[in-house]
């Protein structure tokens, strides 16, 4: 009888191990496919919207600047080749924007995104008028310095839109790397933990089932 309960108590034992054991890797496994998912979404995130926003933001912004300098130099040399150039580039940045509408996952964002194309317009009608008058000789630039100022009013308002949108696409770009860090270390943590718990369970269990086996032989 003595032996029969014994090994009754074992298999009680070995049975507590299993259970705590597949839980806690259960528990593992879980939390763990939690958070890979949802750095898996992250790192998506980041290869298919955050880089390339941020990427096409640095684009546009030399784009910008290289629009300036072409009209600046087409006003200066009279050299109509500049005016082509800068219109090239003007489209080139009008369809870069039109990328970065199809992506940009904010609507608020979307709307800066309108504002800017519509001040880049703005801003590039009335330089490539004026570079193209002045190199064309129809325009002179100490007869008309109000014109100066309102273009480079404009081309400074572009700037300062294109900094702001630039600034705020790298700062998402890098909460979503910091963040998919931080989950990856939460998950290790977790990892560690469960695994201390188990144990501790493991261990106290079969202190008190092989206590429970001592009490029976003393008995």
């Amino acid at each position: 009888m003595a032996a029969r309960s014994k090994k009754s108590i074992r298999v009680r034992l070995i049975f507590f191990i299993s259970l705590v054991t597949a839980f806690g890797f259960a528990s593992f496994l879980a939390v763990s496919f939690i958070i890979s998912t949802q750095n898996f979404e992250r790192l998506d995130k980041i290869k298919n919207v955050y880089f390339p926003i941020f990427e096409m933001s640095e684009s546009n912004a030399a784009k910008l600047e290289r629009i300036a300098e072409n009209l600046a130099t087409a006003a200066s040399t009279g050299e109509m080749d500049f005016i082509i150039k800068a219109r090239e580039q003007a489209y080139e940045l009008s369809q870069s924007i039109g990328r970065l509408k199809k992506i940009e996952p904010d609507r608020k964002r979307l709307v800066e995104i309108d504002r800017f194309s519509e001040s880049f317009q703005v801003y590039f009608n009335q330089a490539s008028k004026y570079s193209q008058q002045i190199a064309s000789g129809n325009v002179n630039v100490a007869s008309d310095p109000e014109g100066i100022i309102k273009i480079s009013d404009s081309l400074q308002h572009c700037r300062k839109m294109l900094n702001i949108f630039r600034s705020y696409s790298l700062k998402n770009f890098q909460i979503t790397i910091e963040n998919a860090n931080r989950s990856s270390a939460i998950e290790l943590r977790l990892g560690l933990i469960m695994a201390l718990v188990t144990v501790i369970l493991i261990s106290t269990g079969s202190v008190v089932i092989t206590s429970g086996i001592d009490v029976k032989e003393q008995e």
